[in-house]
């Protein structure tokens, strides 16, 4: 008897501990969380999860084809970097590998909302082209800005 009150015991607390978690969506206690769970809902192609680690403002522009393009192209190996907070914003590097070469580095930006953090997608694409033109730039001008 007592062993199987001990087995309930724990099966209760690991109930409790995944609901508190929100593994549901996805673990939302910090911006790295996030973007883990971001990536490991596009592995898996579930739509439901991801719109839960999405910023209001991207949930209200919601694409079906663009999720599952995004999905379908998520392939690459991938290692969160630095993470930067300042007030209710974040922001998460992420390199990504294929065969072990780096490819690239996205800067994804997150926001705190109703005291969980959420991956603002909209916000990590504008910061991303305007790196991308910055760098381009760089290497047109040979790093001059004039």
């Amino acid at each position: 008897m007592n062993r199987m009150m001990q087995g309930l015991a724990i099966a209760m607390f690991a109930v409790l501990v995944l609901g508190l978690c929100g593994c549901a969506g996805g673990d939302t206690s910090s911006p790295e969380n996030v973007v883990k769970a971001y990536h490991e809902a596009s592995k898996a192609k579930d739509k439901e999860r991801l719109k839960k680690l999405l910023s209001k403002e991207d949930l209200a522009n919601w694409k079906e084809d663009a999720s599952e393009k995004a999905a379908e192209e998520d392939t690459a190996e991938y290692k969160i970097g630095a993470t930067k907070i300042e007030g209710t914003g974040a922001t998460v590097e992420v390199t990504y590998t294929r065969d072990g070469k780096e490819t690239s580095k996205i800067k994804y930006q997150c926001v705190k909302e109703d005291d969980q953090w959420k991956l603002a997608l909209g916000k990590t694409f504008k910061e991303s082209f305007k790196d991308l033109f910055k760098d381009a730039f760089k290497d047109i001008t040979g790093g001059n800005k004039e």
